[in-house]
């Protein structure tokens, strides 16, 4: 989310102050492929002590989503989005 917690707190209050939502998009996470790899290799520590993970992704495809809309009359402003194609392509 942030480099240190109180660069985090002054994101919340940003967030508060602007009546926004604050999304934090921890895309991979629940994954099970990643999952594995944290629980039989980090925790493991198959590696040793990690002090130092540099990370970087590459697309082969278009970030941008067109799905259809969950059920008829959806309304992403609940989650701070005008449409649903914004709420679908929130991280472009």
């Amino acid at each position: 989310m942030a480099y240190d917690v109180p660069s985090c707190r002054r994101m919340l209050e940003t967030a508060q102050r602007q009546h926004r939502l604050l999304e934090i998009g921890y895309s991979r996470f629940y994954e099970p492929v990643y999952r594995a790899v944290y629980k039989n290799i980090i925790q493991a520590k198959v590696l040793g002590d990690i002090h130092y993970v540099r990370l970087h992704t590459h697309r082969n495809s278009s970030l941008r989503r067109d799905e259809k809309t969950p059920f008829s009359g959806y309304n992403p402003s609940r989650w701070g989005y005008p449409t649903w194609k914004s709420l679908a392509n929130w991280r472009m």
